[in-house]
């Protein structure tokens, strides 16, 4: 986004200057065509599901998602992007390991990888609920919590 603007020669004195790595620069300047790539899969009629857009995203380099958000006139790319950073994100950090290990798989396992991947889809999608806060007791009020005396 900043170097838009730029000729070719100021694009090639910025590399100078900065002393770019080349694969720093080819990363820069094939950024749209990778987003492009992007921009197809997101816009498919084949992903229905939020976990379907969250694995596709998830996988998804964070430059060619801002790159596709700042220069996409697609309305669809633009609410499935930030349906995944805003809704998609925080519904699967909920699944904690914690609830992965109670469903029966050990930590470090590909299984246990596997089980919370389909976990986090199943929340995702609304077949699983959040669980329940726990229950509050009720406090009984007495005269002395209410800030009167007692007579």
């Amino acid at each position: 986004m900043l170097t838009e603007k730029l000729n070719s020669k100021e694009k090639q004195a910025l590399v100078r200057q900065t002393e770019m790595r080349k694969s720093e620069v080819d990363s820069w300047q094939k950024l749209p065509i990778r987003a492009k790539k992007l921009e197809t899969a997101v816009r498919s009629a084949k992903l229905k599901k939020p976990s379907q857009i969250y694995d596709l995203l998830s996988r998804a380099p964070a430059d060619e998602m801002l790159f596709l958000l700042y220069h996409s006139p697609v309305r669809l790319i633009h609410d499935r992007i930030k349906n995944y950073l805003q809704k998609y994100i925080p519904l699967s950090q909920e699944i904690t390991d914690a609830e992965v290990e109670a469903a029966g798989a050990a930590p470090g396992t590909p299984k246990f990888q596997k089980l919370k991947e389909e976990m986090i889809s199943a929340r995702l999608d609304g077949r699983t609920k959040k669980p329940p806060p726990p229950p509050v007791e009720p406090v009984v009020m007495t005269a002395a919590m209410r800030g009167r005396g007692v007579r």
